[in-house]
C-alpha cells in the first residue's frame, strides 16, 4: 500500500473522529478507573517499600525470619534453556550486610556471590508465564542457601504468621507489590491468614495494570478474591517481535507520563528486532527486494524512535525498560502472515493513527513534536505491513489465507474491547492520547475503511512454501 494513500486514509479517520470530541465534550463515556484517584482502603496497611530500589522492603522479612542477610535475584532468559553454570542473576533487592555473622567471612562471601539456580519463581507478563524467573538468597551465619521453589520458600518461612511473610509469598507467586503512591499495595490480617492487594501488568495495547485482591493462607496458599483495572497508560505502539522476553519493571514512584513513555520506549526498541526478524524471514522465503529494503529501513527508524521515547520517559521521571528478544527459528509463511496481520495491519496501523492524533492534541510541546516525527515513520511502517500482507496472500493457500483473516479479525475485536477503558486525564491532556470515545471512533473508522474492506481472496498456493 502506498504510504501517502494510507496517510490520507488515517487523516480521514481523524477528521471523522473530531466530531466525536465535540459530541462527547463534557460527557463521560470513560470506564477508566483513572477518572478518580484510587486510595488504599483504610483497613489495609501499606506495604513497606525500600526507597533505594522502589521495591517492597526485605528488612521486615529478614527480621521475622531471623536471617543475617537476604536478597532477591532476577534472571531474564535470552534463550529457551539456561545453563546452570552461568553467572548468578541480577540482584534487585537486598537487606543488611552479607556474612555479618559468619566465622569464615571470605568463604561466606564467595558462596553468596556464586549462588545461582537454573530455575526459580515464575514471573508473569500479560497474565502469561514468561521465560524469566527470580530466586532468593539467604545467609545465616556461615550458611548460604538458595530458595527457588514455593516448597523451599514454605520451608524457610514456616507458618505464615506475619504480614511480611505473606508479602514474600505473593511476590514468589508472580505478583508485583506496587510502591508508587497512586497504586500502592497493602496488607491486612484476616481470620485464616492475610489479605494483600497486589498488581500485575495484564495488557499492553493499551498498557494496562490490574489490581488483585489476594488471600494468603497460613500454609502459604494464595487465592484470588477479586480483580479490577488499576490503571491504563494508553498506547498501542510498536511492532512486537516473536521471542520478546518480558521485563520485570523496577517499581519507582514516578508519574503516569514517566511510566507511559518508559513502556513506549521498550516497545519501540523491540520493534527494531521485529523488523530485522521480518527482513530475515522474508529473505529466506524469497520476498521482493523492495520489501526487504523497507523492513531494514524501518528497523533503523525504530532505533531513533526508541531514543526519542526514552528521552521523554526520562523527562517525566521514568526510566526506559530493557528489551531482550530471544531469536527463534525461521517460520513458515502462514505463521509470518498471522503475526504481520496482528502486529502490522492491526496494531501498528492503529498505533500510527494514534500517533497522528497525539501530534495534533498533546499539550506538552515536546511530546507533540516527538509524536509528529514518529507518526510519519509509523505510517510508512504500517504501509509496509499491508504490502507484506499482499505478497504473503499471493503465496498462501486459500485455507491458510482464511486462517490469517480470522486472526486479523480476532485482533480487531480484541483491540476494540481493550479500548473501552480510557487513559488518565494527564495522559489525555499532556501526551495527547485519545479518550475512550475517541479511541473507539478512530478504531471503528479503520475497521470500516481498511480492516473490513481489504478482505481479498488468496491465490492458490502453498501455506508452507520453502518452510524450514
Amino acid at each position: 500500500m502506498d504510504a501517502v494513500h494510507l496517510q490520507r486514509l488515517l487523516a480521514r479517520a481523524i477528521a471523522l473522529s473530531i466530531s466525536a470530541v465535540a459530541a462527547c465534550d463534557g460527557s463521560s463515556n470513560s470506564t477508566s478507573p483513572s477518572s478518580g484517584v484510587w486510595t488504599l482502603p483504610s483497613d489495609y496497611q501499606p506495604v513497606t517499600c525500600d526507597t533505594a530500589t522502589a521495591l517492597f522492603s526485605l528488612e521486615p522479612i529478614r527480621k521475622v525470619t531471623g536471617a543475617d542477610y537476604i536478597e532477591l535475584r532476577h534472571w531474564m532468559l535470552a534463550t529457551e534453556a539456561r545453563d546452570a553454570s552461568l553467572e548468578p542473576g541480577r540482584t534487585i533487592a537486598s537487606s543488611r550486610t552479607k556474612c555479618a555473622g559468619a566465622t569464615d567471612r571470605d568463604a561466606c562471601l564467595r558462596a553468596i556471590d556464586t549462588a545461582t539456580s537454573d530455575h526459580g519463581f515464575v514471573q508473569f507478563y500479560l497474565d502469561v508465564a514468561c521465560p524469566c524467573y527470580s530466586y532468593v538468597v539467604v545467609n545465616q551465619g556461615d550458611s548460604v542457601r538458595v530458595i527457588a521453589t514455593l516448597d523451599e520458600l514454605r520451608g524457610f518461612l514456616g507458618a505464615i504468621d506475619a504480614p511480611e511473610k505473606a508479602q514474600l509469598v505473593v511476590w514468589a507467586n508472580g505478583y508485583d507489590l506496587a510502591c508508587n503512591a497512586s497504586n500502592a499495595s497493602g496488607v491486612k490480617q484476616s481470620d485464616d491468614g492475610y489479605e494483600i492487594i497486589a498488581t500485575r501488568m495484564t495488557q499492553d495495547c493499551p498498557i494496562q495494570t490490574t489490581r488483585y485482591y489476594l488471600r494468603v493462607g497460613r500454609d502459604a496458599s494464595v487465592s484470588e478474591l477479586r480483580r479490577e483495572i488499576a490503571s491504563d497508560h494508553g498506547g498501542c505502539i510498536g511492532r512486537r517481535p516473536l521471542g520478546l522476553v518480558a521485563a520485570r519493571q523496577r517499581k519507582r514512584s514516578v508519574g503516569v507520563l514517566g511510566e507511559h513513555f518508559a513502556h513506549s520506549a521498550r516497545l519501540e526498541a523491540a520493534s527494531v528486532d521485529a523488523f530485522l526478524i521480518l527482513r530475515d524471514e522474508l529473505t529466506f522465503h524469497g520476498a521482493p527486494k523492495k520489501l526487504l529494503a523497507a523492513a531494514a529501513r524501518a528497523a533503523r527508524d525504530e532505533i531513533g524512535h526508541a531514543r526519542m521515547t526514552a528521552r521523554l520517559a526520562r523527562r517525566f521521571g521514568g526510566r526506559p525498560i530493557p528489551t531482550v528478544v530471544a531469536r527463534k527459528p525461521v517460520r513458515d509463511l502462514e505463521e509470518i502472515a498471522v503475526e504481520n496481520a496482528i502486529e502490522g495491519c492491526v496494531r501498528e496501523t492503529f498505533g500510527a493513527l494514534v500517533g497522528m492524533w497525539q501530534a495534533k492534541t498533546a499539550k506538552d510541546p515536546l511530546v507533540a513534536k516527538t509524536m509528529k516525527a514518529l507518526a510519519s515513520d509509523e505510517v510508512r511502517h504500517a504501509a509496509l505491513s499491508w504490502d507484506v500482507a499482499q505478497w504473503l496472500r499471493e503465496n498462501l493457500s486459500v485455507e491458510a489465507c482464511s486462517r490469517v483473516e480470522s486472526a486479523k479479525r480476532a485482533a480487531v475485536v480484541a483491540l476494540l474491547d481493550a479500548l473501552r477503558t480510557s487513559p488518565s486525564k494527564e495522559l489525555i491532556e499532556q501526551a495527547g492520547l485519545p479518550p475512550v470515545h475517541v479511541a473507539l471512533k478512530l478504531a471503528q473508522s479503520l475497521e470500516h475503511q481498511l480492516w473490513r474492506s481489504r478482505r481479498r481472496s488468496c491465490r492458490p498456493g502453498t501455506s508452507d512454501s520453502r518452510s524450514p
